[in-house]
């Protein structure tokens, strides 16, 4: 299946998803002239979840919920391989670029929330605003790489991703960012860990009325 159309099938599904939850699903966003590299949009779908009590339920079955001092309740997935925003692939929509998540949690846990690597293993923080992706993106030359934003860093602005583990990062030359088979071009460990030394963040983000921001990652044009 094409990246678009398992993108259709993505936004079905939460939109679905969403609406049994009580959650409002709100219109597809119209860009508006904004100053630099932030686009004024209208909210995106699902940005109205009232409460994280929506995710609880339906995350229980794919992992464990448990408690963690300064972040509260947070999920850890029961594949101890999983990496965020790593299975799956990029299409590029009104929004930004939006990931399209190849595992059954990932309309909730890679739009929603925010990932952080402790004890040796991914835990998720959830939060009620969506995101195409909650993604840092940087470049490189002839590489373009991602990762997952911590909580405190929801907008990708502020310090550099060199302090997270290697693991959080894939790196693919930019003419595969759009492939269907995205993980099988992603480098390897040194690559990852070379690249990300020298790249350089990429500044472009969406912002709803209420003033949330998200990153859009990089321009159409780049591809």
């Amino acid at each position: 299946m094409r990246a678009s159309a398992r993108l259709a099938a993505l936004v079905a599904i939460g939109a679905a998803t969403l609406v049994g939850a009580g959650c409002v699903v709100q219109p597809a966003p119209v860009y508006v002239a904004a100053a630099g590299d932030v686009y004024d949009l209208d909210p995106p779908p699902g940005d109205e979840v009232w409460t994280v009590d929506a995710f609880y339920d339906e995350l229980a079955p794919y992992g464990t919920w448990s408690e963690v001092d300064g972040y509260g309740a947070v999920w850890s997935p029961a594949d101890p391989s999983y990496e965020p925003y790593g299975n799956g692939a990029w299409a590029y929509t009104a929004w930004g670029f939006t990931w399209v998540s190849a595992e059954p949690y990932g309309w909730a846990c890679e739009h929603y929330g925010h990932w952080i690597w402790l004890d040796e293993h991914w835990i998720w923080v959830p939060d009620t605003a969506w995101a195409p992706a909650w993604v840092e993106w940087q470049e490189l030359d002839d590489w373009v790489v991602w990762a997952p934003l911590p909580p405190d860093r929801d907008d990708g602005r502020g310090g550099g991703g060199h302090g997270r583990p290697t693991r959080g990062w894939h790196v693919v030359r930019w003419d595969a960012l759009l492939s269907d088979d995205l993980p099988a071009h992603y480098g390897d460990r040194d690559r990852v860990r070379a690249i990300v030394e020298g790249a350089h963040r990429i500044d472009r983000y969406g912002r709803t009325p209420r003033g949330r921001r998200w990153p859009m990652g990089p321009a159409p044009e780049r591809i």
